[in-house]
């Protein structure tokens, strides 16, 4: 161990990129682009609360964390599904 004060001289830069985290990444887009008709026909035959569930984790990829904690609401009903965004309903119904 170093001792405190003296500048970092050996290993990774700050801020370097992992080589293999993105190549995977890179793999796991091209998977999704060359498949995302049979994905996107997946998604829409589950049935609507598993849909909701599936939108609410790739959320976490789109909206930062603290946006998504504060902003949306989500109220279930045995046969309907609301989803308050900003105050809005949204409808999946779509």
């Amino acid at each position: 161990m170093k001792p405190k004060g003296l500048p970092k001289t050996g290993g990774r830069k700050k801020g370097a990129t992992n080589k293999i985290s993105a190549l995977m990444k890179e793999k796991i887009q091209l998977f999704i682009e060359s498949n995302f008709e049979t994905i996107q026909k997946d998604f829409d035959n589950v049935d609507a609360k598993d849909r909701l569930i599936i939108f609410e984790r790739l959320l976490k990829y789109v909206i930062p964390a603290k946006v998504e904690q504060e902003n949306i609401k989500i109220d279930e009903f045995p046969e309907q599904i609301n989803i308050i965004i900003d105050g809005k309903r949204v409808d999946l119904s779509e």
